[in-house]
């Protein structure tokens, strides 16, 4: 047992690393277009959070955003926002609406998202239907570290016709990143790492397939919904084979918006929303029941266990 947490704290403090710039090098935020559409660049926002503030309000007025549907702060209204290019407010609710939590999420979570039009490779072929089919969410490992964990997707296998726990991620607690650097202060970040993606002794195509696309993520908790909904960012780049770093290919542009809602009612949500959008039986998927602990999902050198 203590020899496991060792090998767990080990490995996570490897993985969880990433690429920061040198001392005395300043990410300066690029001015963009606040008018942008979908087919423009997306980079930071230069507004400051009270300009914004003033400008949106909070909370949002969704309605006043002709989204369609519910106008309720949840994972299907912002995804609604990103796929109409709404950029300026998701910015707004990710540096601004941001707040500080002490300890990771664990669970469960539904998911959904967006990418954007600078996504490439294989990502970008994929439609946004054919995303949200295969994309059900997070689950995120119980852990003894309350700054460290790791967990895996909720991904829709096409060869098993159902949903699995697949592409493995190491997820920290971090104060700052220099990938965001306009989050507000006294607002924390939570990191995904995904350097180690693949399960082991189990061929899954999808893992292969998104352990060539290299991406990495940042989200930050919602105010005011209880630490129970999250946004996120994905970046493109590449990881460091030997110290798991993460380099982003343009740190100032993101390939996708996601969502996550670790509810009870958010997961309930997601299933109707699913079932009745493919008017059939509801899509089977292997459940982690309990969800594990996380230093019982790794093993020596980093790897997962392959039982999990």
């Amino acid at each position: 047992m203590k020899r496991n947490i060792l090998i767990f704290a080990s490995m996570m403090a490897l993985i969880s690393c990433v690429h920061t710039p040198p001392p005395g090098a300043q990410s300066k935020p690029k001015a963009v277009n606040v008018n942008a559409s979908k087919s423009e660049s997306v980079e930071m926002l230069p507004a400051s959070c009270s300009a914004l503030e003033e400008e949106f309000g909070w909370p949002l007025n969704f309605a006043g955003l002709d989204l369609g549907g519910d106008n309720e702060l949840g994972i299907y209204t912002l995804e609604r926002l990103a796929k109409k290019g709404n950029y300026r407010v998701l910015d707004y609710i990710f540096n601004c609406q941001s707040e500080y939590i002490k300890s990771l999420p664990s669970g469960y979570a539904a998911g959904t998202g967006s990418k954007t039009s600078i996504a490439r490779d294989v990502f970008a072929k994929l439609t946004e239907d054919e995303l949200k089919s295969l994309w059900h969410g997070k689950i995120f490992f119980q852990s003894e570290n309350e700054r460290m964990t790791v967990g895996k997707s909720r991904l829709y296998s096409r060869e098993k016709k159902k949903i699995i726990p697949m592409v493995n991620f190491v997820s920290r607690l971090a104060e700052s990143h220099p990938y965001v650097p306009e989050i507000a202060s006294g607002a924390n970040v939570i990191t995904l790492n995904y350097a180690h993606l693949k399960t082991p002794r189990k061929k899954h195509q999808l893992e292969t397939l998104l352990n060539g696309l290299q991406t990495y993520d940042v989200l930050v908790a919602i105010k005011d919904s209880d630490k129970k909904l999250f946004i996120g960012k994905t970046w493109q780049g590449k990881y460091d084979r030997g110290t798991t770093k993460f380099t982003a290919d343009e740190p100032e542009k993101v390939i996708a918006w996601f969502f996550l809602d670790f509810s009870e009612s958010g997961l309930a949500a997601q299933k109707k929303i699913e079932n009745d959008r493919q008017q059939g039986p509801p899509t089977p998927e292997d459940l982690l029941s309990p969800v594990p602990l996380a230093r019982d999902a790794v093993r020596e050198k980093g790897a997962f266990n392959p039982g999990i």
